[in-house]
Parts: structure tokens; sequence; C-alpha cells
């Protein structure tokens, strides 16, 4: 935010977010075109998908992202930076790993199947919504690539195709 964007956003914040129906407020002024324009797009969104609370003070909604963050970051961790260092040498071929997923190795074996889902996220990436600048840049592909693949992981649908596409409009809508 630019520093003389500063009090317009204070004044937003205050007319809308102070209040205790807030998110009947951002309604209203989404309904009509308003929250954009407020700079408080963002702010509606984590109220609108139960991120935060409006019963809450404004400190629990800091601390509420604060946590969220460092969830997010201990799963990049643990799905996208795996701990397994593949420097000892391949034991199972592309080839085995794909027709034996049941391999006497089973993490290069889940090496190998996230590998694979990486590809196909990364394929459909490429193609979403090439004509909006933020969706060409390389630092935010990564972001969406991890974001996915970790859902992926995390749940038992895996990684479909279009998933990509209702990602890259909730992102937009944070952005």
């Amino acid at each position: 935010i630019k520093k003389e964007n500063l009090s317009a956003l204070a004044s937003a914040f205050r007319t809308v977010l102070l209040h205790g129906d807030c998110v009947d407020r951002m309604r209203l002024y989404g309904k009509h075109g308003k929250l954009g324009t407020m700079n408080l797009r963002s702010i509606a969104w984590k109220f609108l998908f139960g991120i935060l609370d409006e019963s809450e003070s404004i400190t629990d909604w800091l601390d509420s992202v604060k946590a969220q963050r460092q969830k997010y970051k201990q799963l990049r961790n643990t799905y996208c930076n795996p701990n397994k260092k593949i420097t000892q040498g391949d034991p199972l071929s592309m080839a085995a790993a794909e027709a034996n997923a049941n391999s006497s190795d089973p993490e290069w074996a889940q090496y190998y199947k996230d590998q694979e889902v990486k590809k196909l996220i990364n394929l459909d990436l490429d193609r979403t919504y090439q004509e909006i600048d933020l969706f060409l840049q390389s630092k935010n592909k990564a972001m969406l690539a991890n974001i996915l693949f970790i859902w992926s992981r995390l749940n038992d649908v895996g990684y479909r195709q279009g998933m990509n596409e209702l990602l890259a409009v909730i992102y937009l809508a944070f952005y």
C-alpha cells in the first residue's frame, strides 16, 4: 500500500470493519462494487472464506492470519522441499516407478508420483489466464504450483485439471 493511500485505507477500514456487522457491510459494499475501490477486497475475502471471524478483535485477526501463514510455511516445507536428498543415486528408473507404485522404496515411489503431479500442475499453470500479467510472473506461478501441490497431497482427490483456474480466481481476489 502506498503511503498516499494509507489515509483512504484507514477510513475504509473504520467505515466497514470496525462495526459488529462488518461482514454484512462488506457484502453490501461488494454488491455495489465498492470494496475494490476501498482496497478492502482481500480482507473481505478472508471473512467470506471464514479465515477471519467478525466477532474477534483486530489482534485476534492478526494472530489468525499469522498462524495460517505459519501453517502454510510448514506445509510448503514438508511437501515442496522434501527432506530426503535425491543425490544418492536413483534406485528406481522412471519406468519402474510408474510400473510399480508399491516399490521396495516407498519414498522414491512417492517422489516419482509427486513429480508427475507437479508436471501436470505446471502444464495447466502455463495455460492459466495468460492475458493477465500476474499469472505470467514466475514468482506467482511458483506460489500457485505450491498451493495446488500441497492441496493435492492433503486431499484424497488429488490434483484435477481445472483446479488451477479455480485457484487463480481466488488468488486474484486476494492479490
